[in-house]
């Protein structure tokens, strides 16, 4: 029961460090202060989408595990980061001096495929049971 809460607490508080980055003003903000510590590129920036959603991915499919086999597991948490990675790059056109950027959204696509090469269920353990 403990692990299953902290799957979720850490879900939880990751995915809204996610939200606030990706859906806060880009001036005078954490995420300014995040890029420039950084360094302040578009690569940089690319690379830190990378990690967030890679850990994004990875906590997701923690949580899931607990109600799903390894395998249902892995595909939702596939399909969920990707759409919700997409929708929050798109909403970035609504923020103030924020805007979709493609690299961003490649970086956020490659975060997912960085955890899917890390953790893709094999036959055998996709079969078994949640945990």
């Amino acid at each position: 029961m403990l692990s299953r809460l902290s799957a979720w607490f850490s879900t939880l508080i990751w995915t809204m460090i996610v939200f606030v980055l990706m859906l806060s003003p880009g001036e005078d903000s954490i995420v300014e202060d995040s890029s420039r510590a950084f360094g302040g590129t578009d690569i940089t920036d690319a690379i830190g989408h990378m990690i967030l959603f890679c850990i994004w991915a990875f906590l997701l499919n923690w949580a899931l595990r607990h109600h799903f086999t390894a395998s249902q597991a892995f595909y939702r948490t596939v399909i969920l980061v990707l759409v919700f990675g997409t929708a929050l790059e798109v909403a970035q056109h609504f923020v103030p001096h924020r805007g979709v950027a493609l690299l961003d959204l490649s970086a956020n696509w490659l975060g997912v495929l960085l955890f899917t090469g890390w953790n893709r269920p094999n036959k055998k353990r996709s079969q078994s049971q949640p945990l």
